[in-house]
């Protein structure tokens, strides 16, 4: 009898406690908020705080214009020489995409003395007939990267927005370059974690070019170390195949 009122009792315990990340298969995100999620007052939310800074090629251009009163609308008396008793102030918003083409000419002349053809030289950033700056290759980077687009909607959001055509493999090359870059952090990265005496670890699975791979994270309390790995294959007699 008693080992069927603590069943009971159980079970009645379970219905009323509220289920959470904690004490159920429930997904924490899933779950409301409690006492022990309170972050301090500076806290944007949960994960990492967004970055609000901005480009500096960014242009913005302010223009004002003062909607006057001429007339009374009640007896329509002249209002043209009387100071404003008030002003309201409302703002309007618009983005306008504006593609920055400079074109450099370089000439050649020939020398009327000895004969030397001799043409001009053109800038450090312009090696071949056609490249794009570091606005362009700065936002491809951000798309792919920070905004996790493919290379196909990228192209083609570069494209609706700017007119300009950018082949996949030039998108590639930048990553390929901002990998170059990063190398050297890379390094000293992986060298200061291995000195912390505790990481936290986790990996996620994902598909590249229809394969599994892995994506596994390092972190300690002042920097995230992510990279991709392949993916493990194992057969049914234990071989194992990456």
């Amino acid at each position: 009898m008693c080992s069927l009122l603590g069943i009971l009792i159980a079970i009645f315990l379970e219905k009323t406690t509220r289920k959470t990340g904690k004490n159920s298969s429930i997904a924490p995100s899933q779950t409301d908020k409690d006492n022990t999620g309170k972050r301090s007052k500076k806290a944007s939310g949960k994960g990492v705080a967004p970055n609000w800074m901005t480009g500096e090629n960014l242009r913005k251009v302010t223009v004002g214009e003062t909607s006057t009163v001429q007339v009374c609308d009640s007896c329509g008396a002249d209002l043209s020489d009387v100071e404003p008793s008030a002003r309201e102030e409302r703002i309007h918003l618009d983005i306008m995409f504006e593609v920055v083409e400079k074109k450099v000419v370089a000439e050649t002349r020939d020398c009327p003395k000895c004969r030397t053809r001799t043409k001009g030289r053109f800038p450090e950033n312009m090696p071949g007939p056609l490249q794009y700056g570091v606005g362009f290759q700065a936002f491809v980077i951000n798309l792919l990267i920070a905004q996790m687009l493919s290379l196909r909607r990228a192209v083609e959001l570069v494209r609706a927005i700017s007119g300009v055509r950018m082949s996949q493999a030039t998108c590639l090359g930048y990553i390929q370059r901002l990998h170059e870059a990063l190398e050297p952090w890379e390094t000293a990265a992986a060298a200061h974690l291995l000195t912390r005496p505790a990481l936290h670890a986790d990996e996620t699975g994902f598909r590249v070019d229809s394969k599994n791979q892995w994506l596994h994270v390092l972190t300690d309390d002042s920097l995230t170390l992510i990279y991709g790995y392949p993916g493990v294959k194992r057969f049914s007699n234990g071989d194992v195949s990456v």
